[in-house]
């Protein structure tokens, strides 16, 4: 025999021809041994037998193989072997009895358990005869050293066998199960469960040019695994079709959530096809329920009926991009100590993930994972109501992981009153988006601690629009030191080779007490927004206070460079740095930035916004002003509401009257429109960051708090009763809106949503002094039942806002 497959397929067939019992198979098998060692083959085959009680060659599977020449076998008997074993580039068989007997129950009874200690087995640079790996249970491996990659097997520039093993509980950052790279491979009787990824696909991930043969006859099962960029299979950097054939997958029709392709580019494609006979899970077309105290053998479909993990959830529901379902997390806290919660999150397209409130609804990573990955191109979905909190990057920032949120190439992302705090990455601390159409409001990102807490960019051809709006950035802060990220609070970029396509609005924004630490030698530090290559920024009502740079070098809170463009509405720019507004980095470029200042209180005035060589476009433009905004101050935390003498009270952009130049605001159908400098539009949010009306007093003030002018309603409008008011709140179908009214009146009241669309008309009539009560039903002006979240009422009298009650729409 000169093959050390057909040698092994040869002593497998003497022993299953055998009488089935045990010790004439021992009796065989220790017979033939020496007799395999005198066939003719070009090196002398050998078997070297493991045996942890010494009565074989070794104790140990790395002995073995270090001993073992090309065509050898090295023959491992029952036992948990912890170690990481490396073929040393060899062309050999590694087997457990079943490899002699065809006994599955040896399978199960000899493992590799990789002690989370790198891949459990380590293949690379063995190119001749198939090696061969046969009948084991790998477990608990973490990966390659190099790149963590393949917790289970990591095959590279080889051509390797994996025959009847099961492959399980492993966890790394790429390649879960295995990760095979520029290999040949070829997997028959195996089953890939239950491992996980932190960037790259749970399963099986195949790399550069792989040929990966899923035999037809002994059909694999692939299964229950998770990771970003495909849970179960992914094939990458590759053009070649790759056929798949199983006879269980987690799911019976499988998406690129599951099975997933993509080019050296990052583009999607579509040349995977499959044969699949089983789905482990029966997807269902609802909404989906989960608790901490719910179990995944459940069906999820009722509060009362709740699934356990989100991670289960998102395998189970099947999205639906025209009417996106909901997966309704229960109060608690989803950790991995807690309810066994896989981390990070992976998001589906077509699904919101919805809680209660951030007040009782917690994903907590621990500090030991990354908190949330969107799959490329995944796109409408949504997060509402939800705390995300202890994200860690475990300092693999060089391998591109991040400890909060990655958001990649993705279309329609909606984020509504989340909060990220506590989380520590290198490059992003809290949320990196790339390339992704995405909105934030009523949201909160403080207490982080690494890179920038939001780093939002576009590189790509295609136009992309982030927005942030009544949301919270405060309080984050560098990495314990600054190789662990320099700290700051908005990174926003876009590309030179597309100048047009990055484009974002920051809305009633509070941006304050951020920390950026750097070098002695780093030529600027920048605390507060950061905005590079031709990105393009419209600053509206927000406030950007106290945001400190530690370092001793000229320091600003907004930094404009590389053809960046920002404008600057009614908006406070106030802290302790050298100067407020930075343009360029003092050195010659032919990318020119542009900073528009209008109604805009900034310290120091113009004479505080740093021009590096004159070189970059600087309009102070009309109603700028330079004056303490007397804030109403406090302890922790600082209040930056305005006091009623403040400077910025009606100081902001004016109304339209005719002949009026840009900027100015007019109301349009019950909602104001702010007209910027080049004509172009933007609606404005129906309140202030308090929840107020956005405008009181007849005029905008600067900052993100609008002063409450009171006088003005009650000498028009009455209201009785502690004005308006609604019952229950939160509701769950039906609330009531009470009020009263001490003359005749026209009033409005309109439901709208986070973004300012109008939901529901509730009512648009005259009314005689007198005490009303109407009734909401919880649907839209078409009849449908809203999402549950976060609305407004917007109370209208005589065609003017008066107020705005912020309501809840719950699921429970």
């Amino acid at each position: 025999l000169t093959d050390a497959k057909a040698r092994n397929d040869v002593v497998r067939l003497i022993l299953l021809t055998t009488l089935p019992d045990s010790l004439i198979h021992r009796i065989l098998l220790i017979s033939l041994i020496p007799l395999l060692s005198l066939f003719p083959i070009s090196s002398q085959a050998t078997i070297h037998t493991v045996k942890q009680d010494g009565s074989g060659d070794f104790t140990t599977i790395q002995a073995g193989i270090n001993a073992a020449s090309t065509a050898d076998t090295v023959l491992v008997w029952p036992g948990t072997y912890f170690e990481n074993i490396d073929y040393n580039s060899k062309s050999i068989t590694v087997a457990s009895l079943y490899l002699t007997t065809g006994d599955e129950s040896y399978i199960h009874s000899t493992f590799i358990d990789g002690a989370n200690n790198g891949s459990c087995v380590y293949i690379s640079n063995s190119t001749g005869n198939n090696a061969t790996l046969c009948g084991f249970t790998i477990q608990h491996g973490s990966g390659s050293a190099s790149l963590y990659a393949g917790g289970g097997i990591y095959v590279k520039t080889s051509t390797l066998s994996i025959e009847h093993c099961i492959i399980k509980d492993n966890h790394c950052l790429i390649g879960g199960g295995i990760c095979c790279l520029v290999s040949n491979v070829h997997l028959s009787g195996t089953v890939v469960k239950n491992n996980t990824a932190l960037l790259h696909t749970g399963g099986i991930i195949i790399a550069n040019d792989c040929d990966f043969i899923f035999d037809s006859i002994q059909k694999n099962s692939v299964y229950l695994n998770y990771g970003p960029n495909g849970c179960d299979i992914t094939k990458t950097i590759s053009l070649d079709e790759q056929h798949i054939i199983l006879d269980t997958a987690t799911v019976l029709y499988p998406d690129n959530y599951f099975f997933y392709s993509r080019d050296i580019d990052g583009n999607q494609l579509n040349n995977l096809t499959w044969e699949i006979d089983h789905g482990k899970v029966e997807q269902v077309e609802s909404d989906l329920y989960v608790s901490v105290n719910g179990n995944n053998d459940n069906s999820g479909l009722t509060p009362s009926d709740p699934l356990k993990t989100i991670a289960f959830a998102m395998r189970k529901i099947m999205p639906d991009s025209i009417n996106p379902k909901i997966i309704h997390l229960d109060p608690g806290t989803y950790s991995h100590s807690t309810n066994n919660e896989i981390l990070p999150i992976c998001q589906r397209s077509g699904i919101a993930l919805v809680g209660p409130n951030t007040e009782s609804t917690i994903i907590d990573a621990e500090l030991l994972y990354p908190l949330y990955n969107s799959n490329t191109y995944t796109k409408n979905f949504t997060l509402r109501n939800i705390t995300f909190t202890r994200g860690n990057d475990n300092n693999h920032y060089a391998l591109g992981l991040y400890g909060g949120f990655e958001i990649v190439a993705c279309d329609n992302v909606d984020f509504q009153n989340i909060s990220i705090c506590e989380t520590k990455g290198y490059r992003s601390s809290a949320l990196t988006s790339r390339a992704s159409d995405i909105n934030i409001s009523e949201s909160s990102v403080f207490d982080n601690s690494g890179g920038f807490p939001i780093d939002l960019s576009n590189t790509s051809q295609n136009f992309r629009q982030f927005n942030i709006a009544n949301s919270f950035i405060y309080n984050n802060g560098p990495g314990a030191n600054i190789d662990l990220g320099r700290g700051s609070a908005i990174q926003l970029i876009g590309t030179h080779s597309f100048p047009e396509v990055a484009h974002s609005n920051i809305t009633n924004t509070l941006i304050s007490e951020n920390t950026y630490t750097g070098e002695t030698w780093s030529s600027s530090g920048i605390s507060g927004i950061s905005c590079a290559n031709y990105v393009h920024l419209n600053l509206i009502n927000s406030t950007i206070a106290n945001n400190v740079v530690t370092n001793p070098v000229p320091a600003g809170q907004v930094y404009a460079t590389e053809g960046a463009e920002i404008n600057f509405y009614n908006s406070i720019v106030y802290g302790t740095e050298d100067y407020e507004v930075r343009l360029g980095d003092g050195s010659p470029t032919s990318h020119i930035a542009t900073v528009n200042i209008s109604n805009t209180d900034v310290k120091g005035g113009e004479e505080n916004i740093q021009n590096w060589n004159n070189i970059h476009n600087f309009n102070w433009l009309d109603g700028n002003i330079d004056e303490d905004p007397l804030w109403v101050g406090g302890g922790e935390p600082f209040n930056y509401e305005l006091q009623p003498e403040s400077p910025c009270v009606n100081a902001g952009v004016p109304m339209y009257e005719a002949g009026m130049d840009y900027p100015y605001i007019k109301e349009e159908e019950g909602k104001y429109v702010l007209y910027m400098l080049e004509g172009d539009t933007i609606t404005l949010p129906a309140t202030d960051l308090a929840g107020n009306p956005r405008i009181s007093g007849g005029r905008i003030d600067m900052g993100a708090y609008e002063w409450q002018d009171t006088s003005t309603v009650s000498s028009k409008f009455e209201v009785r009763s502690a004005k308006f008011s609604m019952y229950p709140n939160p509701f769950r179908s039906n609330t009531f809106i009470s009020f009263s009214t001490s003359q005749e009146c026209n009033v409005t009241l309109e439901i709208i949503d986070l973004t300012g669309n109008r939901v529901r008309s509730i009512a648009d009539n005259h009314f005689p002094a007198g005490d009303y009560k109407l009734v909401w039903d919880g649907k839209n002006d078409g009849g449908f039942e809203i999402k549950s979240g976060t609305y407004f009422i917007c109370v209208y009298i005589d065609r003017k806002l008066i107020q705005t009650i912020k309501i809840i729409k719950s699921s429970q």
